[in-house]
């Protein structure tokens, strides 16, 4: 009877550990705590009484993360932040800002363009995510942003006026993605990866599909020339 009872509730779960805070109320200061840790023997005592340590700590917090609405934690970084990274927030679905440099990589254009797909230079740029949203934006200088730097279009296919990336049937999961680093990675590999097919807006002075004719193949460096500013600058962006 008891065995049936106790396989209904599920698995039993025994105490081996305890925390006990400790507070101090101040007098004209902040009150102050201390948190005592114990070991709980096999018959259900407190033994082992001692200061909470940083290893203990470090276990608590990430036994106490939790996630909302079935999504995964923020993935981090490998070691130090990037180099490249603009900004960070920590909520899942908050902002992800970083710059690349300019240099020359294959793009990939559907045959009703009459793009050879192939080589080419292309501009510094700034890349934002936000949930599974990605705006990109290029830059004139090929050096790091800052607050000030004014921002500018995107000279691509695919992309709407306001730097938003239309990936079309792109599987963008990332759930395999466990650094930072990769995740970003990731995200630049989606949108040069997926074959441009259609303009959204007017993304450069001139001839779009007459400029990546000029640049695939080539060598030429990407004439920052031909670029078009947008009326938003870093800073404006981080807010956006």
């Amino acid at each position: 009877m008891e065995e049936g009872i106790l396989s209904q509730l599920g698995s039993l779960y025994y105490p081996v550990s305890a925390l006990l805070v400790y507070t101090k109320k101040g007098y004209g200061q902040a009150d102050r705590s201390y948190v005592e840790h114990y070991d709980i023997d096999a018959n259900g005592k407190a033994i082992n009484a001692h200061p909470l340590t940083i290893q203990e700590t470090s276990k608590l917090i990430k036994s106490l993360k939790v996630q909302v609405s079935g999504s995964k934690e923020r993935v981090l970084s490998k070691e130090i932040l990037p180099a490249n990274l603009l900004y960070v927030n920590n909520d899942i679905q908050g902002p992800v800002i970083w710059y690349t440099r300019k240099t020359s990589l294959p793009l990939f254009f559907i045959d009703r363009l009459g793009i050879d797909s192939g080589v080419a230079n292309v501009p510094a740029m700034v890349w934002k995510v936000v949930g599974k949203k990605l705006h990109v934006y290029a830059l004139a200088a090929d050096k790091r942003p800052t607050a000030d730097t004014i921002l500018y279009h995107a000279p691509f296919f695919n992309i709407h006026a306001d730097g938003g990336v239309c990936l079309g049937t792109v599987d963008t999961k990332l759930d395999h993605i466990t650094h930072l680093q990769d995740w970003m990675g990731a995200w630049q590999e989606f949108f040069f990866n997926s074959r441009f097919s259609h303009l959204l807006s007017s993304p450069v002075k001139g001839n779009c599909v007459q400029l990546w004719k000029s640049l695939v193949g080539t060598g030429k460096p990407f004439p920052k020339k031909v670029l078009i500013p947008i009326k938003l600058t870093l800073g404006e962006l981080l807010k956006a």
